[in-house]
């Protein structure tokens, strides 16, 4: 049962499964709220049952290889693809080597109804450069 945590096509598979590890990551958005500096919420989506279009929600990603962590942080995502790249790895399913901007390729994404779709990464990447804030919830 340990395998439904790992991605088949990890390279690092083996290595976290010996560790207990995840092959995914959380989207930021629906793991951490944003607090005011007094410790109000100011924005949360950790309550799915309460999100406005969970069909539209990503909550889970691949995680970005040699990162161990247990959420993105795409609240930073408005920063460019780099910041996007330092979190996930959205051309997990390619053939031979990543490519030098990491579009070649595709992964999949794990949204809140219990669906998953695969999205070209460079599909990803467009969005991101269009300032689209691809792993925010839609609220409305």
């Amino acid at each position: 049962m340990d395998e439904v945590r790992i991605c088949p096509s990890d390279p690092a598979r083996e290595q976290r499964l010996k560790e207990k590890g995840t092959s995914y990551v959380l989207n930021e958005y629906i793991a951490v709220p944003t607090m005011d500096r007094f410790g109000g919420v100011k924005e949360s989506f950790t309550n799915l049952r309460g999100l406005a279009r969970p069909a539209a929600t990503i909550t889970t990603f691949i995680v970005a290889d040699g990162t161990s962590t247990d959420h993105t942080h795409s609240r930073n995502w408005g920063k460019g693809w780099k910041a996007v790249l330092q979190d996930i790895c959205p051309d997990r399913h390619r053939s031979g080597a990543a490519s030098k901007d990491r579009t070649k390729g595709s992964a999949n994404y794990l949204f809140a109804d219990g669906h998953v779709e695969g999205i070209e990464a460079a599909e990803v990447r467009r969005r991101i450069e269009a300032k689209e804030r691809f792993a925010a919830p839609p609220t409305e």
